[in-house]
């Protein structure tokens, strides 16, 4: 199968409008991309292989990795994890961010009130973006968790979670901004002089009176790493962009054309009413979508609008063969098993639900209390006559009934065995094929 790989010049005959404003997709990436590089088209129409992915056909392996608990370090939930060759780094969703040995060892609280960071592995360095009394900066640390930098200030227009800053290199930082209307860009590169280098202006500024500042967090312009390169992904967008250290221009990458996004004016920021954006997702098929990739694949999760609530569905590209892959999961309660999730045939276990990525792994975070019961003890949810309303529990599988060896689903059940229900979260990892 050929390839969908095509340079600039050719994106123009098939990127389609986006967003709505007043200027073109095609336009807005003229502004700003460099001419020559080559990205990977997704069209509406590119066949698809077939609608159900099994973790084998990605992976090389999955392990498990639980991680430490003690007076120093409880996670109730997990905001964003980087893996390197040595340490685990966790944010949890109370801002604290800690460090951990690759076997889950705790090694140390880096600080609290963090809320976002990233790291330069060969540097050894950690970004933590912080908000001290309104007082929004960057603290600079060594991985032995010690201050090297001076702080460096961030504007009262940044929020974000987790994913919204990335450290180009030692001199300069990529922020993503929220979008709530009024901000004048979605990206900026500032200095760790405090100065700010580029822009990049935001194409989707609105009016809207129903907009409080908690629904902003629906619209998370996401900043990843892939080989020490930043990438950029608004979640409403069809296009996941390089970064360029050396230009700081944004370059598109892959454009997915397969998964019909919500527009700006049914947005929830827009329209600040969850139950009128949930209405409009599941009539009209809309979705947000958030881009993961490796050496080898495009993993494109996508949701209806960006309810948490609401199953994922996962389009996996390759990009040695151009096959397709499109999980449109649904739930099914007429059998006796549930999967929230990639089937997991390697080794018997829970459906695999990815939430970060991580160089060439895939990370799922679970509480230890529903990794063990789930597992063992499956779920028991109601099952009503929609005739007579009356209802009874019914007990589902959670886990695979299939495994690829023996081997492997006994390393599975000793790790079962070990974990008690109030331990730290587990991280599921996928090592992802080359």
């Amino acid at each position: 199968m050929q390839k969908h790989i095509i340079t600039i010049f050719s994106l123009f005959f098939f990127v389609q409008c986006n967003y709505s404003s007043h200027k073109s997709e095609r336009d807005r990436l003229q502004d700003e991309v460099v001419a020559g590089d080559t990205l990977t088209i997704i069209t509406s129409n590119y066949k698809e292989k077939d609608d159900t992915i099994r973790v084998t056909q990605f992976i090389d392996s999955l392990f498990y990795i639980p991680l430490e608990k003690n007076e120093e370090c409880t996670i109730q939930d997990i905001g964003k994890v980087l893996m390197t060759n040595t340490y685990i780094f966790i944010l949890d969703n109370s801002s604290d961010l800690y460090m951990f040995r690759r076997d889950g060892s705790f090694l140390r609280r880096i600080i609290g009130e963090c809320f976002g960071f990233d790291i330069l592995e060969q540097e050894e360095l950690i970004y933590c973006a912080q908000d001290k009394r309104n007082n929004k900066y960057i603290a600079v640390f060594d991985f032995d968790g010690k201050i090297v930098h001076k702080k460096i200030n961030l504007s009262d227009e940044v929020y974000g979670v987790g994913n919204f800053i990335a450290a180009i290199d030692t001199g300069k930082i990529a922020v993503a901004l929220w979008n709530t209307g009024k901000e004048d860009n979605r990206l900026e590169i500032i200095g760790t002089d405090r100065r700010i280098i580029k822009t990049f202006p935001n194409h989707e500024k609105f009016k809207s009176a129903n907009l409080p500042q908690t629904n902003a967090s629906r619209f998370h312009r996401m900043l990843s790493r892939r080989n020490g390169k930043i990438r950029f992904h608004p979640y409403y967008s069809d296009t996941l962009f390089a970064v360029s250290a050396e230009t700081l221009a944004l370059n598109p990458v892959c454009v997915e054309q397969k998964i019909t996004k919500v527009p700006l004016l049914h947005r929830l920021e827009y329209l600040g009413d969850q139950k009128e954006f949930s209405r409009y997702c599941h009539e009209n098929n809309t979705y947000t979508t958030r881009f993961f990739e490796s050496n080898r694949y495009f993993f494109i999760i996508y949701n209806l609008g960006y309810i948490q609530q609401t199953l994922a569905c996962y389009l996996l590209y390759d990009k040695q063969t151009g096959e397709l892959y499109n999980y449109k999961q649904q739930l099914n309660f007429d059998t006796e098993r549930l999967h929230f999730g990639i089937f997991n045939d390697y080794d018997g276990g829970l459906p695999f639900e990815p939430e970060f990525n991580s160089g060439e792994y895939l990370i799922q975070a679970c509480k230890a209390s529903q990794f063990v019961r789930f597992y063992t003890k499956g779920r028991e949810l109601k099952d009503c006559d929609i005739h007579t309303d009356i209802c009874k529990m019914k007990h589902y599988e959670i886990k695979s009934d299939s495994w690829s060896s023996e081997e492997r689903k006994q390393v599975l059940e000793n790790t079962i065995k070990k974990i008690k229900e109030n331990d730290n979260p587990i991280l599921i990892v996928a090592q992802l094929k080359k």
